[in-house]
């Protein structure tokens, strides 16, 4: 039960980049994989889903009854590059009989939990709103930083359309892309992990269409002018239809704070 609510974790490109060593029925070790080297170099990415994979699970087992002891990189940290970081484990979860029985109030919004790109719908976000939410998520590794003035998020949704038009363009990155790109239902249930066109915000006969573009992912197509307008397009869509900003600021950029921003992020999520 623990490992089918930490698997409905967001993670970077969908990767799901971690593996399990159960230690017993109710202790297991974290690792984490180097799924992106060209896209997320240092890891710091992956290390956010993976706090994401602990959040969900701690949440998920207060329901069942559990508490979730966590120690962040039991064996020590390790090094940052393609094949050093499986070596050592992320961490060691241990669930513990809770006898006040406490529900996380976020329990029932496991399975609801979604990551989309599709544009956004319906008024800004307002200050009382973002205050109700972090009653919620109660205390916080991160600091929450809020903007909802249009004025105030239009410089960084520029940067947000400028980053990812760089991802887009620089062949190493996209190629990533590329390769964790699921281009039919059959792929998308045979393979259970990457981004697909529905993510994007298709759907019906506008999917269809969006995933007949793609050639089954045909390299000359997919790194093609054509095709990076309009995978920018659909983007952009997103980005400047956008409510609000949240930034989760923390006071070092350390592993650690890797971790705990990913599960402060998922709660928030």
């Amino acid at each position: 039960k623990a490992l089918t609510y930490g698997l409905t974790a967001p993670s970077p490109h969908n990767t799901q980049s971690w593996y399990i060593d159960t230690l017993s029925a109710t202790e297991m070790l974290l690792y984490v994989k180097h799924t992106l080297p060209a896209t997320d170099p240092p890891a710091r990415q992956i290390h956010m889903g993976a706090g994401c994979f602990i959040e969900c699970l701690a949440i998920g087992m207060t329901g069942e009854g559990f508490e979730t002891d966590v120690v962040y990189f039991p064996e020590g940290e390790y090094e940052l590059r393609p094949g050093e970081l499986a070596k050592k484990p992320a961490a060691r979860i241990k669930l513990v009989l809770n006898p006040s029985l406490y529900t996380d109030p976020l329990y029932g919004y496991i399975y609801q939990r979604g990551t989309n790109r599709k544009p956004y719908k319906g008024k800004m976000i307002t200050g009382a709103e973002f205050d109700q939410i972090c009653s919620l998520l109660g205390p916080t590794h991160s600091e929450m930083i809020f903007i909802n003035s249009k004025d105030a998020m239009v410089q960084y949704l520029d940067v947000f359309s400028r980053a990812m038009e760089i991802e887009t363009r620089t062949k190493e990155t996209n190629e990533e892309t590329r390769r964790l790109f699921r281009f039919s239902e059959a792929e998308r249930a045979e393979k259970r992990d990457g981004i697909s066109i529905p993510q994007m915000g298709y759907s019906g006969m506008m999917e269809k269409i969006a995933e007949n573009s793609l050639n089954g992912g045909d390299s000359l197509t997919w790194h093609s002018d054509k095709n990076i307008k309009a995978t920018m397009k659909g983007i952009n869509k997103g980005i400047y239809s956008s409510k609000g900003i949240i930034m989760f600021k923390t006071p070092t950029n350390e592993m650690m704070d890797w971790v705990l921003s990913g599960r402060d992020y998922v709660r928030y999520n």
